[in-house]
């Protein structure tokens, strides 16, 4: 889980800056680290690029990733 972590914190750390397209990148780090690192990244990461997505104003990239993180945690539970 280190990895993610430190992605996690990083993607946070850069919440409110200019630079948009590095958290959209972190974030899907994130989600691709999900499948083998358990449920965390995956919720990590959507969770980023939601943050990303709203700022963005991407009102369908963020609707994607809010079904993304139901459908996740459904899977989760």
């Amino acid at each position: 889980m280190t990895l993610s972590d430190a992605l996690f914190t990083r993607a946070v750390s850069l919440e409110g800056t200019t630079d948009i397209a590095e958290r959209v990148a972190l974030g899907e780090e994130l989600v691709g680290l999900g499948p083998t690192a358990g449920g965390r990244p995956w919720t990590f990461g959507l969770r980023v690029l939601a943050g990303a997505h709203l700022e963005h104003a991407d009102a369908d990239a963020l609707t994607a990733t809010i079904a993304d993180l139901a459908r996740v945690g459904d899977e989760l539970r």
